[in-house]
């Protein structure tokens, strides 16, 4: 969405809902410029970290664009929900969710232009689940100068900053911003110098020069506030966080209201990082029942609830937008955490330990 890239987040909100309902009081069904419209404000939504409705308007349009011929369509509607599933901290969907963004890819040769776009996503998804290694391995065979398009040539290269960034090499990743930020900026692309002035306070703080890192933080809060952007910081991780409190601790004794606001703002971004328990993988949601041999993940419970209903595995796939080989894997991993043989056994045992009430 163009408003999006221009960083004009509310704007872009409220443009895709009008469009919608607009749409929808005429009775136009919810394929073509509707389903991509519904995609373009769920990635708005991730933005301002309004993660459940941007995961339930996401996975109902999929589940609808699955009898659509429309393979690109599907494509960005799985590396969106992707990006959601990353921002909720479920890492194992979001990889699973990815692996369908690149099987549509594999199946349609019509996808090799957008095979980097794909590339990026799971990039930035390693660097989230702390693969530096794999990520840097990717990254290499990108070779970001040879982009085409303005706007996938900014993603990779801020990518590959992030990713030399986590390896260190502080210059390095200096002499890719300083330019980009640049023309970024000349150019209007708020959202991509946004990203890079997040970068450059990062990079400035590992060096040690906190109060340099701070005052440009504080800049970028300055720009980002008035479009509530929230992942833009929570993505970068433990030393945005670290940042941010500082920045937070600065602005502690300010009397000036703009000054005020913008540490209400950072104090909002600061709650909305994932707690110990809920980052990196996924963890049980609950403690183990006596007579468990090992806690379910979130997800297998979704699994095991949905077996409950009666559901076959195509359309626990469907309703979970995940594969019918990944609820294979995740029944297998049920049957045996609860010793069983079969779906009644699992049900029935799951009810007598408590994970879910009988009925």
């Amino acid at each position: 969405m163009y408003l999006h890239a221009l960083g004009r987040l509310h704007e872009a909100n409220e443009t895709a809902r009008q469009a919608l309902r607009k749409m929808k009081d005429k009775g136009v069904l919810p394929f073509g410029s509707l389903a991509k419209l519904e995609v373009a404000l769920c990635d708005v939504l991730r933005e301002q970290n309004e993660l459940d409705e941007a995961y339930q308007r996401v996975t109902d349009v999929i589940q609808r664009m699955n009898t659509w011929d429309m393979p690109t369509d599907r494509l960005f509607a799985y590396l969106t929900l992707t990006r959601i599933r990353e921002a909720q901290g479920n890492f194992a969907g979001a990889f699973e969710t990815l692996k369908i963004a690149k099987d549509i890819r594999s199946a349609h040769p019509v996808l090799a232009a957008l095979a980097r776009a794909v590339d990026i996503y799971e990039i930035r998804l390693l660097m989230a689940n702390h693969d530096i290694a794999a990520a840097d391995l990717l990254m290499d065979k990108l070779h970001p100068s040879a982009s085409q398009m303005v706007n996938l040539r900014d993603q990779e290269l801020i990518t590959l900053c992030r990713v030399r960034l986590a390896q260190g090499k502080y210059t390095e990743t200096t002499a890719i911003l300083a330019p980009l930020s640049a023309n970024a900026e000349a150019g209007g692309r708020r959202s991509v110098y946004l990203e890079t002035l997040a970068l450059q306070s990062l990079v400035l703080d590992a060096q040690g020069e906190r109060q340099m890192a701070a005052a440009i933080l504080i800049k970028t809060l300055t720009l980002a506030e008035p479009e509530g952007l929230a992942r833009l910081f929570v993505e970068e991780g433990e030393g945005m966080r670290s940042l941010l409190a500082e920045v937070v601790r600065q602005l502690g004794s300010a009397i000036a209201p703009a000054m005020i606001r913008l540490k209400d703002y950072a104090s909002e971004i600061l709650e909305a990082f994932p707690t110990a328990q809920k980052a990196g993988e996924i963890h049980s949601v609950q403690a183990t029942p006596t007579g468990l041999i090992e806690a379910l993940t979130s997800r297998e419970l979704e699994v095991l609830q949905l077996i409950a209903a009666g559901d076959s595995n195509q359309l626990i796939a469907e309703k979970l937008v995940i594969t019918v080989s990944a609820v294979k894997k995740h029944t297998s991993n049920i049957f045996g955490k609860l010793n069983v043989n079969s779906r009644t056994q699992a049900v029935a045992r799951a009810r007598q330990l408590g994970i879910f009430p009988s009925g």
